[in-house]
């Protein structure tokens, strides 16, 4: 027995949409569109893609210093005499190296 899946529109619930991805202040999004719904919202960016740029790069939450093994384990020892709990390995956390470069600026 086959199964058939049906996508409906997000906008309008009509039947045969599909799943586009659209990005917005860093958020990414899934929206079920029917085919004109596609072209009405690829029509309305039009104007701001044409005159927009890609990034780069991929923007990143993430943040990670580079340091070397040294600088962590003397992180490390002015977090703990400072109060902070701080594993004896692996990275520091960046609560603790903000705190430390804050400190020492």
């Amino acid at each position: 027995m086959a199964t058939k899946t049906l996508v409906i529109s997000d906008i309008s619930g009509e039947p045969d949409a599909e799943t586009v991805t659209i990005g917005l202040r860093s958020n990414w999004y899934d929206v079920d569109l029917t085919a004109s719904e596609r072209t009405e919202l690829e029509q309305m960016l039009t104007p701001y893609i044409q005159v927009g740029r890609k990034p780069v790069r991929k923007p990143s939450n993430r943040f990670v210093p580079e340091t070397t093994p040294d600088e962590r384990e003397e992180i490390r020892a002015w977090a703990k005499e400072q109060g902070y709990a701080v594993a004896d390995y692996g990275m520091v956390p960046k609560k603790i190296y903000r705190a430390y470069t804050a400190a020492h600026a």
